[in-house]
């Protein structure tokens, strides 16, 4: 599970913003897996990573742009 978070985080200077954003981005995974821990799977087989806003995949120069870049991606593997 990989958590992301969009670009704006107010009037911080880059480093703060990015140190934020990592934290709301693994915070966001994190939630997703206790969820997923909570319907059955087994704890071990989750992982979690935070990617902050480095991989945006909307423009954010509407608010939907910016709330589509907050999100948690799932990936599954058969291994």
């Amino acid at each position: 599970i990989i958590g992301h978070a969009s670009q704006r985080t107010g009037n911080l200077g880059a480093q703060r913003q990015d140190d934020v954003n990592r934290r709301v981005s693994l915070e966001r995974a994190t939630a997703v897996a206790r969820a997923l821990v909570g319907m059955g799977v087994q704890p071990i087989l989750v992982q979690v990573a935070a990617a902050g806003d480095d991989q945006s995949l909307y423009a954010e120069s509407t608010p939907a742009g910016e709330a589509g870049n907050r999100r948690a991606e799932v990936y599954l593997s058969q291994n």
